[in-house]
């Protein structure tokens, strides 16, 4: 007879571990569907955007917004450069410091944003204020 328990016993120790083991898998799958349609919307609302015929300045506010929830940021900023010019200007801008930095030029030289010309690869900076 305590054989018998013993028995069940790790029967349904093995059963109670099966079950957390699906929980997790349950839980893993749930992050990447919502990932999934977080990246989904994400793409909906791109193509919706360039298939509006705007220019690249009209997009590039929409474009950082869309970045910024993406990536789970708190603020992010897109610069461009118009023909051979030596400034960048921010024509997309999103953080505390939206308003006032919005439009503004800098030089291509200088800072994260003209190590960013340079590179011509976009960086993520942990904590720009610090930069």
């Amino acid at each position: 007879m305590e054989e018998a328990l013993r028995v069940k016993d790790k029967e349904i120790h093995a059963l109670e571990v099966k079950l957390i083991q699906q929980e997790d898998s349950s839980q893993n799958l749930n992050r990447l569907l919502d990932q999934h349609e977080k990246a989904m919307a994400t793409l909906f609302e791109l193509t919706r955007l360039f298939s509006g015929g705007k220019g690249m300045r009209e997009l590039s506010q929409p474009f950082t917004e869309l970045a910024v929830n993406a990536l789970r940021c708190e603020a992010a900023v897109l610069a461009v450069r118009e023909g051979k010019e030596s400034h960048l200007a921010l024509s997309g801008v999103v953080g505390d410091r939206s308003d006032t930095l919005r439009n503004q030029l800098f030089s291509d030289s200088e800072g994260i944003l003209g190590a960013v010309a340079r590179s011509g690869e976009p960086l993520m900076v942990p904590e720009a204020k610090r930069e």
